[in-house]
């Protein structure tokens, strides 16, 4: 997987570590589901946390870069998702053709 960039100008202090790790998980050979779940969520409750601190116009300038990387998580998420998807169906056709030759 190519290497995906989170943190912006706008990114809090707080928030680097959890995205650098996240790239880390991304971008690995082998995907740790449960490790990318936890940092999303936390993630998540940092993002939401840190724009409860923030005046309108911050705000609005780190949703409007938090948004674009989100739209690049979310892809990747959904590409996680149909290659899951792909390597399930394989399995089952060859489980069902085994089944099939018993």
């Amino acid at each position: 997987m190519k290497k995906i960039k989170l943190n912006h100008n706008n990114t809090p202090p707080n928030l680097i570590p959890i995205n650098q790790e996240l790239e880390g998980v991304l971008s690995s050979e082998e995907l740790d589901d449960k490790r990318l779940l936890e940092l999303i969520v936390k993630r998540d409750d940092l993002i939401t946390a840190h724009l409860d601190g923030l005046d309108v116009d911050a705000k609005k300038a780190f949703a409007t870069a938090e948004y674009d990387t989100n739209q690049r998580l979310t892809q990747i998420a959904e590409t996680l998702f149909r290659t899951s998807l792909s390597k399930l169906s394989g399995l089952l056709r060859g489980r069902k053709a085994v089944e099939k030759y018993k």
